[in-house]
């Protein structure tokens, strides 16, 4: 894991991969490694009067690298409120440049909360801009150079609970616990302002709590290999018969299944818009109330873009029944693809009990006897 607090002064222009993202791309695909990018700072809070003049000004979206599309792009949200700020908490900073990213995706990656900027150039005392300056001084200070180490820090931490310390599969479970950070997570984003958030947030906020760990009421699966143009994949998770005593006449939901797909893409710089060579989709086929198994995806795709690196969406679900449950995966890839060339993917998988009435841990452990193995967990202070 590389932190890279680096960005360009202007703005990507869009169609066209930046040189050095494409090079950050070029070391992820060969190295497995990952790159944590800034997503960039700009100016605009000293000559604009709202964070809305901010937001829609061209000149916020985010700089090279931050379009690197296999590595991580992290800009900042604001950690308290403050006098003079024209972000209050939870808003995206003044200073942090937005998406869309290249070719219309969704950037930045994820944020993570950071101090503020008033229009002095100053940026005011809290837990998000204190920092060790020279001479073990303290100073305050903001930026998203400052938030993409806190990333960093999280995906090290993920990481170190995952079987071989399998950094792809750490980002898979990165993506899949993060919250966007309207009003703390409490309010239900509209379809229609999903990508509008999600070139202001990206995938929101980590959870690394939500990453790691399983609970008694949610239960998550974890998945990967590698898909070519002749396979498709069907993986298997599963829903405990403790479901079936649900009284499935309210139509309440009482379930919610969350799955995340990141896949590893071969990248071409000089294909422009069609940069990346590949993708891979994911659908849920559950079991409906009369045993059969239906495909059963939601209508909102800011999610489920083509030709992304992150295929992620959520279902709940008020009528159902238990049993094997399957995502279908399938590989969408490019003319140059060859048949035979395998693209590398992860996958996460969760089942949540809405209700909190069940104990879905317990029960898929007794009745899968050994068929989902539990993943130990070791947890580090990596963070502070």
């Amino acid at each position: 894991i590389f932190n890279f607090s680096y960005a360009d002064d202007k703005p990507i222009e869009g169609d066209k991969i930046s040189n050095l993202g494409y090079e950050l791309d070029v070391l992820a695909l060969n190295y497995g490694v990952q790159f944590i990018i800034s997503a960039g700072n700009h100016d605009l809070y000293r000559t604009q009067t709202s964070l809305e003049d901010i937001l829609s000004d061209d000149d916020a979206r985010i700089a090279s690298p931050s379009d690197s599309m296999l590595n991580i792009t992290v800009g900042a949200v604001v950690g308290q409120d403050h006098i003079g700020s024209l972000s209050k908490r939870y808003d995206v900073a003044p200073y942090s440049r937005i998406g869309p990213g290249f070719h219309g995706m969704r950037k930045p990656d994820i944020v993570a909360y950071g101090g503020t900027m008033l229009k002095t150039g100053k940026s005011p005392a809290d837990d998000y801009s204190l920092m060790l300056a020279a001479g073990n001084r303290l100073a305050c200070e903001a930026g998203t150079s400052f938030t993409a180490p806190v990333i960093a820090g999280d995906l090290a931490q993920i990481s170190m609970a995952i079987p071989n310390r399998d950094i792809f599969l750490a980002k898979t479970l990165l993506y899949h616990g993060t919250d966007l950070p309207i009003d703390a997570g409490k309010n239900k984003v509209r379809r229609d302002e999903a990508a509008f958030y999600g070139d202001l947030y990206g995938r929101g906020l980590p959870r690394i709590e939500e990453s790691m760990y399983s609970t008694a009421n949610k239960v998550t699966f974890l998945h990967s290999g590698t898909m070519n143009k002749k396979h498709k994949q069907h993986v298997k998770f599963l829903l405990p018969k403790v479901c079936d005593d649900m009284d499935m006449s309210k139509r309440k939901a009482k379930i919610k299944v969350t799955v995340t797909c990141v896949t590893r893409s071969p990248i071409d710089s000089e294909k422009g818009t069609d940069y990346l060579q590949a993708y891979v989709s994911a659908s849920i086929h559950s079991i409906n109330g009369t045993g059969k198994m239906v495909s059963s995806n939601p209508s909102e795709t800011d999610g489920r873009k083509k030709w992304d690196t992150c295929f992620h969406f959520e279902m709940p679900y008020s009528s159902f029944q238990s049993g094997d449950w399957e995502i279908w995966l399938e590989l969408h890839s490019r003319y140059d693809v060859t048949d035979e060339q395998d693209i590398a993917y992860s996958l996460a998988i969760t089942v949540e009990d809405l209700t909190q009435e069940l104990n879905l841990y317990d029960s898929i452990v007794a009745e899968a006897q050994g068929r989902f193995p539990a993943v130990q967990m070791v947890r580090l202070p990596v963070r502070t």
